[in-house]
């Protein structure tokens, strides 16, 4: 039986199943991220505190994922997995190769959040480039290279670079 989709498996009664999730190396599409819904004016105010403007989320592509989402994007059964996604794409590559989801009520643990942001289970960790970054700006020995903690910073030091300026700071 031919299937009309590669992604599609066959079940064992022979119809065609569609897997969790598709590969992570599926192209974004035109209009944006491929989970999750737009994210919530609180998800915005919060991330405004971090110096992430409502441009550069949108620009990251950031999305807010609800509990069973986040739970088949991330390979868990008994947890509360609503959050924010981020997506993680390399520079140069609009084809996404991971994502992390900032849970919105992780478990705690000694009065410290447990499992805040996760990734799939089983998935090493990758190094985040914010949206914009080139496969040239990278090989270019002239320009800056800050590597920080986490996604959203990374987010708030790309708006940084080109904040009130003409050219991106570091550029000739």
């Amino acid at each position: 039986m031919e299937l009309p989709n590669s992604n599609f498996g066959v079940t064992q009664n022979g119809t065609a199943e569609k897997p969790l999730l598709e590969s992570a190396l599926a192209p974004l599409p035109a209009t944006g991220n491929l989970y999750g819904g737009p994210l919530r004016p609180t998800d915005y105010r919060d991330l405004a505190a971090r110096w992430i403007d409502r441009e550069h989320a949108d620009r990251a592509l950031l999305s807010r994922v609800p509990d069973f989402e986040g739970r088949e994007l991330l390979g868990q059964k008994k947890i509360d997995c609503s959050g924010i996604f981020i997506p993680y794409f390399l520079p140069g590559d609009g084809n996404q190769r991971s994502h992390r989801i900032r849970r919105d009520h992780p478990e705690m643990e000694g009065g410290k959040p447990k499992g805040k942001y996760m990734a799939p289970y089983g998935e090493r960790m990758k190094l985040y480039f914010p949206a914009g970054t080139t496969a040239e700006a990278l090989s270019d020995t002239e320009i800056p290279i800050i590597v920080t903690e986490g996604e959203f910073k990374a987010i708030a030091l790309s708006r940084l670079a080109t904040y009130d300026a003409t050219a991106a700071r570091g550029a000739a």
